[in-house]
């Protein structure tokens, strides 16, 4: 495992004023000669890639390069601003940083890209294949923080937020939260207990090109399964996916206890992909 400290100079550091944004990327590294297949990894919100180590450990076992990436902002490594935890389509841009960082280093096969990711990082995962947030679902959230799903990491999200953004700000939110934040260089996209659902632009979900396979646990209680992992059953043209059990919840996936299931489903689905 490897630590790389890239930056993004077209976006601003959240608190020192002038500097880039930072994209810590880690890498674990296969063994043996490259080529090697690259997977794309974003956690979930408020953690870090430390948490999905169970899941980039056995992806590099079978041979995949992993480069995971500690989102500014959103990361437990560094304190947490509110702005990063509102300002999701930032996260595939820095996958893109930290996917150009990963070819100019490492022996990766650049027509074997994929994206993964766990919760917020499962809606960025699927953001690098083309589904783009909705203004106007994104609008109504911010007009109503009441009905956003529950934030456990940071329950003073609202207030904190609302201490440094102004009206002027949010509606600078809503203008850019529909771009199109899709890497054309990732040929498919897993997803853990994914986010975004009905925050997404059912039209541009509809459009992805590239297969998608969805996991998620039935006991969900953050990001309940019908309305959330569902969604991308019911809108992703090429789209496959499983429930790991009734007893299975959201942060399940963080405490590895689910490796023996997902590692080899997740390694069938990209080997095909």
């Amino acid at each position: 495992m490897i630590t790389l400290s890239l930056v993004d100079p077209s976006r601003p550091h959240w608190r020192e004023a002038g500097a880039p944004r930072p994209v810590e990327t880690v890498v674990f590294v296969p063994t043996g000669p490259g080529p090697h297949p690259v997977v794309l990894l974003s956690h979930g919100t408020g953690g870090e890639i430390a948490d999905l180590a169970w899941f980039a450990e056995g992806l590099a076992a079978a041979g995949y390069l992993v480069a995971g990436v500690n989102h500014h902002g959103n990361t437990a490594r560094e304190p947490y601003d509110p702005r990063g935890f509102v300002r999701w389509w930032d996260r595939p841009l820095d996958m893109s940083v930290a996917l150009d960082g990963v070819l100019a280093r490492y022996a990766a096969d650049p027509a074997r890209i994929m994206a993964a990711g766990f919760s917020l990082g499962g809606y960025t995962a699927v953001a690098l294949a083309g589904a783009r947030m909705s203004a106007a679902a994104y609008a109504a959230l911010a007009a109503s923080p009441e009905d956003a799903p529950p934030t456990p990491e940071y329950p003073d999200l609202d207030a904190d937020l609302r201490a440094i953004i102004d009206e002027q700000d949010f509606a600078g939110y809503v203008a850019e939260c529909g771009r199109d934040v899709r890497d054309r260089r990732v040929r498919a996209a897993y997803l853990m207990a994914p986010s975004g659902g009905p925050m997404l632009d059912p039209d541009s979900v509809a459009r992805i090109g590239a297969p998608v396979r969805v996991v998620w646990g039935d006991a969900d209680d953050i990001l309940p399964p019908e309305a959330f992992a569902k969604f991308y059953l019911a809108t992703v043209p090429d789209v496959s996916g499983r429930s790991l059990g009734a007893e299975v919840g959201h942060y399940d996936f963080v405490r590895g206890t689910l490796a023996d299931v997902v590692v080899p489903d997740a390694v069938t689905f990209l080997a095909a992909g």
